[in-house]
């Protein structure tokens, strides 16, 4: 009796299946890279946060830290900052970094009107400065921010940015940015699409089948391989 097998049928989903893990996996390569260039570049701009507001201190209130003593103050400006920074990603640059910058006013209000001063002359001076100590940090802020993005963006710290940060994740994110040539995504956006859409980058899902066909190809195989 003549009976049709299902063998084919079978060999055919498992393929399909196959084919839809891997573009899975190239999308969540391609957002993995993708991820650890923000963390690469968040570290950077809080190392260069810790910079400046050190620096604007010096410049403004050195004669009350003089007097009084404590670096405490600098300690947790630089911690609400930080803090505000993470609570405001979906602001623009400018607005993002004058809030950032003004967190800090319950903080140094607190410190200064609580603190001994022999000179009520530096005390009055200090109130003075704040507004002024915020907008200089808040202006150079923005500065570190726009530069670090167009760094990143435009190869200005090399085609794998956050290599030095990395461990045994990197050489999977270095076949992709430097292999592949797969560049950071984000610079339509950084200058607002001003040739229009898929002129100056490329577009994700092409990004995404470039990883596709090395998984394919069999060209990251040695690398994911080097993992273990």
């Amino acid at each position: 009796m003549p009976y049709s097998s299902l063998a084919l049928i079978s060999a055919r989903q498992t393929l399909q299946s196959l084919e839809v893990l891997s573009i899975l996996i190239s999308s969540y390569i391609y957002t993995l890279c993708q991820a650890l260039d923000l963390r690469a570049m968040q570290h950077e701009f809080n190392s260069g946060l810790e910079t400046i507001v050190s620096e604007e201190f010096g410049t403004f209130f050195k004669s009350a830290m003089l007097e009084v003593g404590a670096t405490q103050i600098e300690k947790a400006v630089i911690t609400q900052m930080k803090d505000s920074f993470e609570a405001t990603s979906t602001m623009d640059a400018v607005e993002r970094m004058k809030k950032v910058a003004n967190s800090c006013s319950t903080q140094l209000l607190q410190f200064f009107v609580n603190s001994s001063f022999s000179d009520p002359a530096i005390l009055a001076t200090s109130l003075g400065s704040i507004p002024q100590f915020q907008a200089c940090v808040a202006q150079r802020l923005t500065t570190l921010l726009h530069n670090l993005r167009r760094e990143y963006l435009r190869g200005g710290r090399g085609p794998a940015p956050a290599s030095p940060y990395l461990n045994k994740t990197r050489p999977v994110y270095e076949f992709v940015r430097k292999t592949l040539g797969i560049r950071m995504h984000g610079s339509e956006n950084y200058h607002y699409f001003a040739n229009g859409l898929g002129e100056e980058d490329e577009t994700v899902g092409q990004n995404v089948s470039l990883i596709h066909e090395a998984i394919r190809d069999g060209k990251m195989h040695s690398v994911v391989a080097q993992l273990f």
